[in-house]
């Protein structure tokens, strides 16, 4: 039987009268903001999206680091074979299922043109940074997959689109 741990067991009673009593002084529409939440991190943006949809003036403070321009990129699944391949039909499948989206527009599947016409769809957008999967049935036909897209289509995209030197 596992222990309880002592140093979790805290009466957080006053501290909830004490919130409670801080959320009832709050009277909409009094002030400029009915509630300032610091930080938007999972709790605080939470929360300050609940109080938004209940019809409460939010003013949000966020003091993290600005997200840079070239965050965001696109990944999607490839593999180097044919369509009819058993394990991409299981992975398809999941695909479509959780998603309700066509796997095919998804998945890149075929040879290095097919997966380097893939990067170039997304690159032709702007988008710098991917991430590819590959589809295997185990690790050593993921590692077989992976192996492929260094040898076959790194060098082209290296050649097509050389890294660009980041500003001082």
């Amino acid at each position: 039987m596992t222990q309880a741990d002592p140093t979790l067991d805290v009466n957080l009673t006053r501290a909830l009268e004490e919130s409670r009593r801080l959320a009832d002084s709050i009277k909409p529409g009094s002030d400029r903001w009915d509630v300032i939440v610091v930080g938007s991190g999972a709790a605080g943006g939470m929360a300050g999206f609940q109080l938004a949809m209940a019809g409460v003036k939010v003013l949000l403070f966020e003091a993290g680091r600005m997200i840079d321009e070239d965050h965001y990129g696109a990944a999607f699944p490839f593999y180097f074979g044919s369509p009819g391949d058993g394990i991409l039909s299981t992975a398809m499948a999941a695909y479509e299922k959780r998603t309700g989206r066509d796997p095919a527009r998804y998945f890149a599947i075929g040879d290095e043109k097919v997966i380097l016409d893939r990067v170039a769809e997304y690159a032709a957008v702007g988008v710098e940074k991917f991430i590819l999967r590959p589809v295997g049935p185990d690790g050593d036909a993921i590692i077989g997959q992976t192996r492929k897209l260094i040898e076959k289509v790194l060098p082209q995209v290296e050649a097509r689109w050389p890294k660009k030197a980041k500003a001082a």
